[in-house]
């Protein structure tokens, strides 16, 4: 019975040993791992790069914050000019209503001056 005990842990062990990776596949990993490690670092942004990049991004908000201010002063601008616009404007109007009144008020005169004079010609 030992014999059979024994047998069938050998037959356990050398599946096991079977399903463990040789010295050449550690290598072949092992080198398929350094070449991951090679490419991550050829091709991963390095600080220098990401200094470029920042350096490029903060340029470009700089020229948006320049376009964005002489927006800002051209608003500021139209918003003064339609102020005073609406402020001559209602000034104009109420000179318009008393040139008006103004003259309503010479045709009455002279409608009474015409009345008379056409009631001192009838006569």
């Amino acid at each position: 019975m030992a014999e059979i005990i024994l047998e069938a842990i050998e037959r356990l062990l050398s599946k096991q040993l079977e399903n463990l990776p040789t010295k050449k596949d550690l290598d072949k990993g092992l080198s398929e791992l350094a070449e991951m490690i090679e490419f991550l670092t050829k091709s991963a942004a390095h600080k220098d790069d990401l200094k470029d990049l920042t350096g490029h991004f903060d340029k470009k908000f700089a020229e948006q914050a320049v376009t964005l201010n002489f927006i800002e002063s051209q608003l500021a601008t139209l918003r003064k000019d339609l102020e005073q616009l609406s402020r001559r404007t209602k000034e104009d109007d109420s000179a318009f209503v008393k040139d008006i009144l103004k003259l309503k008020n010479r045709m009455d005169q002279f409608e009474k001056q015409l009345k008379k004079l056409k009631l001192a010609q009838a006569l």
